[in-house]
């Protein structure tokens, strides 16, 4: 019995020795590589020299990959060097959004993971893209309902989409109202080519009976066509009154205002909500 125990005693530590042997990474040895890569990667965020601590966060994600603290400080060392003005800048977002984005699948940690969205939420702001911002705050205050940032975040981009489909609708209505104005113009302009094409024709007609010996008719003035403002430019054009104009100015200027009070909120609001988390942990 007692040789029994040995000998599965001995199997055991072959088999732990041979899986060290394979994986060649020891957890706590792995999980001291990160965070000395983190802490180096920290240490050159803050002076900002944020493509070095680019590299030392993936060096704890090349000991581990599934790092939601070395992905979510690498997502903001890449952020900060697309907002410094680098050529890249496209790119650079694009690979933070990714990894910010891996973080929000993380479990371990929900802090970083409502982090991630706030961020998330900005670059689309930013982006102009109104409707994405406006899902990543909602899943920010989803996790965090007392997240004063997000929730003002959230009303401004509410405002900026309403505001972007307004203008978009109105562009449209001008583009239609162009297109049926050029229509008009190339109906009219053939009306009065029809019409010249007729008279030149009621001409040559005459000329020819003329040379076959016709009597002489008296000669006419091609037909013009009419002028709605022939008789003094007022024909077929309703005045205003001076007590109706005084209304529509008044409403215009109503209107301005509260224009401009919205604006005003909206900017204030903006400086005072929308801010990258910059802090790496």
């Amino acid at each position: 019995m007692k040789r029994y125990i040995v000998f599965i005693f001995s199997i055991i530590l072959a088999c732990s020795s041979v899986f060290a042997a394979t994986s060649g990474k020891n957890p706590d040895v792995v999980a001291k590589h990160v965070r000395t890569f983190i802490k180096k990667g920290n240490e050159a965020y803050h002076s900002g020299q944020y493509d070095v601590a680019e590299t030392y966060y993936k060096d704890a994600l090349q000991e581990d990959p599934n790092s939601a603290l070395a992905q979510f400080n690498l997502a903001l060392a890449l952020l900060r060097q697309q907002t410094a003005g680098n050529s890249a800048a496209d790119t650079l977002r694009n690979m933070s959004k990714n990894y910010f984005q891996n973080v929000t699948g993380q479990k371990s940690d929900l802090s970083l993971v409502e982090k991630a969205y706030y961020n998330l939420g900005n670059i689309a702001f930013d982006e102009k893209d109104y409707a994405t911002s406006i899902e990543m705050y909602k899943e920010v205050l989803r996790r965090n309902p007392d997240n004063i940032k997000a929730r003002q975040n959230l009303r401004v981009a509410q405002i900026k989409l309403k505001d972007q489909q307004n203008g978009q609708d109105k562009n449209d209505q001008n583009q239609d109202q162009k297109d049926n104005n050029q229509n008009n113009q190339d109906q009219n302009k053939d009306q009065k080519q029809n019409q010249q094409d007729q008279q030149n024709q009621q001409n040559k007609d005459k000329e020819d009976k003329q040379k076959q010996g016709q009597p002489n008719q008296p000669k006419q003035s091609p037909e013009k066509p009419k002028d709605k403002n022939e008789n003094g430019g007022s024909a077929g054009r309703q005045e205003i009154s001076k007590e109706n104009a005084d209304k529509i100015l008044k409403a215009a200027a109503k209107q301005e205002e509260q224009t401009r009070k919205k604006v005003e909120k909206s900017q204030k609001e903006q400086s005072t909500g929308r801010r990258i988390i910059g802090n790496p942990w």
